[in-house]
């Protein structure tokens, strides 16, 4: 039960990362 919710909180903030990599290649591209 415990490592199920450590792999949880690592694939959230894998998640998060890739969204803020996503975000800033747009505003690379924008301005």
């Amino acid at each position: 039960m415990q490592m199920n919710f450590v792999l949880i909180i690592v694939y959230a903030f894998f998640d998060y990362c890739l969204l803020l990599l996503l975000l800033l290649f747009v505003y690379m591209n924008v301005f």
